[in-house]
């Protein structure tokens, strides 16, 4: 999931934590666009398997605790 192409990028290991890493996975939106579309396609999975599982998340919460 890149934050912009000047200051790096997320990702998520198997656990589900994010980490940043320093370079970004591509240099322009055109060569980005479909590891962004496979990146948002698989947040809506989890999202989905999280939801189907009746996994709540506590957001305010846990902003607070940030």
């Amino acid at each position: 999931m890149p934050d912009n192409f000047q200051m790096g990028s997320f990702v998520f290991d198997d656990d589900l934590r994010l980490h940043h890493l320093p370079k970004p996975p591509a240099r322009s939106f055109k060569v980005a666009h479909k590891g962004i579309v496979r990146a948002y396609v698989e947040l809506r999975r989890i999202e989905a398997s999280q939801i189907d599982r009746g996994e709540e998340f506590s957001l305010p919460q846990l902003a607070k605790a940030a």
